[in-house]
């Protein structure tokens, strides 16, 4: 297809395709009839959308209407594609890409640069779409060099900006590039679409961009933040306690921009902390622990009260997809009296009974009551020493034990046994108490120190991590600053560049343009010669009907015009004799008066020889 063509279609087609239904109304109607279910329904509807758009491309092309035929088939392509017929949507795809390029070369060579540009652009993405990746490479590097040339340079290149990202996107992984691509979309090339007249592709940037997404979806790693809080076991009003905050990266990808907001009750005073802070990045494996210093002042000290924490947590991943994930409600209780003195209250109250035994009457022989004593201020001796390293559970064992050995000495002082029975019972209690507290004891001592250990493990591999992390942090840092200063100096250098080639710059492309003036005018010269055919037809025919008639009225006038010229020939012969017999009459005339004039002369000059007078 020729040059001429193209630009005639584009330029002196018919633009409007006779239809009263528009096959982009009629997909939206399909996607909702298979939304409610309704598959059938919405195959027929997408059948009609694919019939109506494929007659207005084969109209479109038989007009040469490049733009208008690649938005038809596009159209055709997106209701192909409802009905999962995948393979001849790729070759609808490529039939489109094929017809942008068309339109967009004939509008740039006509002056349209704008609309050329934004064509190109369109179909570099379309191609993205059936993962031609090379091919929209090519179209993206053959407009950047084309741009070159224009006086709106800056401004097309914008344009192909939304195709070059996304190809940095796809074939880098680089998720950046897809945010930059979708502004220079929203602020650059959507707004030329329906100035191009190509506002049936809008729907092609929300497409391409989703294609892109779940592209990079399936080669990127994503993040996963887990918190975990911790408090003191016993807190009192008026008490400084801490409040712990553990936040985790447990997922493969970098969590971005990670905000913590915490929602502290008013009544309780923060007393170091903050309940807000923004972490710009977390990497995956990263752990970082915050803390609150809170009080909770009031002056009801009357019975426990309950206060709740609550708060949330939200990040980006790589993506660019916002999370937020809640956790709490943290319950703290507040005490009057801490857990330490209420066990110790219920210690004595233990020891209480057997203590009023040597305040009364009793027939218990006093070695009993020695006895009995002595094991109490040991069994005491061990529970004080838990309730004081807040080991409550173990304490509440031996406050048990504590008070079942009190109760069978106090059963044994009204049985009436012997001493002996008493001594011998009593010493088995004794053992029977101590070996059982002992192995309790022992038993969740062990369980609690290999928890301590792997406590203990577990958090100094998290500092260590932490500080594997903040040494990255610190180094990407000052990564960050080197690049930035070594983009500064290039920028710097591309300046100057800049400004010493500028006036070459201008002269080349003022001497470039004036050559394409030149070949462009030589190609609509060449253009003309195509268009002015059939008038050039009329004209020689015109031409040849004159010349016809012209013959004929020769060949009618032909004889009449000899015989009136050989009669104006002869009346001017006989003119011509007339003339010159009476010339010569005439001639004759003026001789003989001059004749005569000479002989009178040469009279009078004989006279004056001769000496006579004159006559008078």
């Amino acid at each position: 297809m020729g040059f001429g063509e193209d630009l005639r279609g584009e330029l002196f087609g018919k633009l409007g395709v006779e239809s009263n239904v528009d096959p982009l109304k009629l997909i939206e109607q399909g996607i909702a009839e298979k939304s409610a279910g309704n598959n059938q329904g919405a195959k027929k509807v997408f059948e009609q959308a694919v019939e109506i758009s494929n007659n207005q491309a084969l109209k479109y092309i038989g007009q040469n209407q490049h733009r208008a035929a690649a938005e038809a088939l596009y159209i055709q392509a997106l209701a192909t594609g409802h009905l999962g017929e995948s393979d001849k949507q790729k070759s609808l795809y490529i039939q489109v890409v094929d017809s942008l390029l068309s339109a967009g070369q004939t509008a740039v060579a006509f002056g349209e640069s704008n609309r050329g540009f934004a064509c190109g652009t369109l179909a570099g993405m379309v191609a993205l779409l059936y993962d031609d990746y090379d091919r929209a490479f090519a179209i993206y590097t053959e407009y950047m060099e084309t741009s070159q040339d224009k006086e709106n340079a800056g401004y097309l290149q914008k344009l192909l900006y939304s195709l070059g990202y996304l190809l940095d996107a796809l074939k880098n992984d680089n998720i950046g590039a897809l945010t930059d691509a979708q502004n220079f979309m929203s602020t650059d090339l959507k707004p030329m679409l329906s100035t191009a007249k190509l506002a049936g592709f809008e729907s092609l940037l929300n497409t391409v961009l989703h294609y892109c997404q779940d592209v990079l979806q399936s080669k990127i790693t994503m993040p996963k933040i887990n918190v975990q809080t911790s408090l003191p076991r016993d807190i009192q009003f008026n008490q400084l306690f801490d409040f712990q905050l553990n936040l985790s990266n447990d997922g493969d990808g970098l969590a971005n921009q990670v905000q913590i907001n915490l929602s502290i009750p008013d009544d309780i005073e923060i007393v170091d902390g903050a309940t807000e802070e923004l972490i710009p990045e977390m990497h995956s494996s990263t752990n970082l622990d915050r803390i609150l210093k809170l009080r909770f002042q009031t002056g009801d000290t009357s019975g426990a009260q309950i206060r709740e924490i609550k708060g949330h947590i939200s990040f980006v991943d790589m993506l660019n997809n916002s999370h937020r994930q809640l956790f709490g409600p943290i319950e703290i209780e507040f005490t009057a009296v801490s857990k330490k003195d209420e066990f110790l209250e219920n210690l004595n109250k233990t020891k209480q009974p057997l203590a009023e035994i040597n305040t009364t009457a009793s027939p218990v022989p006093k070695f009993v009551f020695g006895i009995a004593t002595k094991s109490v201020e040991e069994f005491s001796s061990l529970i004080r020493a838990e309730i004081e390293q807040e080991e409550f559970k173990r304490a509440e064992l031996g406050i048990n034990l504590l008070q079942k050995f009190v109760e069978d000495t106090l059963s044994m002082q009204i049985s009436g046994s012997s001493t002996q029975e008493i001594e011998q019972e009593m010493s088995a209690i004794i053992q029977e108490a101590n070996d059982k507290l002992r192995n309790e004891l022992s038993a969740e001592f062990e369980m609690e120190k290999q928890q301590s250990l792997d406590a203990l493990s577990a958090q100094k591999d998290q500092e260590l991590s932490a500080r594997v992390e903040q040494l990255k942090t610190d180094l990407s840092a000052e990564h960050h600053a080197e690049m930035n200063a070594l983009k500064d100096e290039h920028q710097n250098a591309l300046q100057e560049v800049r400004r010493e080639n500028e006036s070459k710059l201008n002269q080349a492309l003022t001497q470039h343009e004036s050559k394409l003036r030149e070949e462009f005018k030589a190609e609509k010269d060449s253009m003309s010669f195509a268009q002015n055919a059939q008038i050039q037809e009329i004209e020689n025919r015109q031409k040849q009907m004159v010349e016809d008639a012209e013959q004929r009225v020769r060949s009618e006038w032909s004889e009449k015009y000899d015989a009136k010229v050989k009669e104006l020939e002869q009346n001017m012969e006989e003119m011509k004799q007339e003339l010159q017999s009476s010339h010569e009459n005439e001639l004759r005339e003026l001789r003989q008066q001059n004749n005569d004039q000479i002989a009178v002369k040469d009279r009078e000059i004989q006279q004056l020889k001769s000496g006579s007078n004159p006559p008078q």
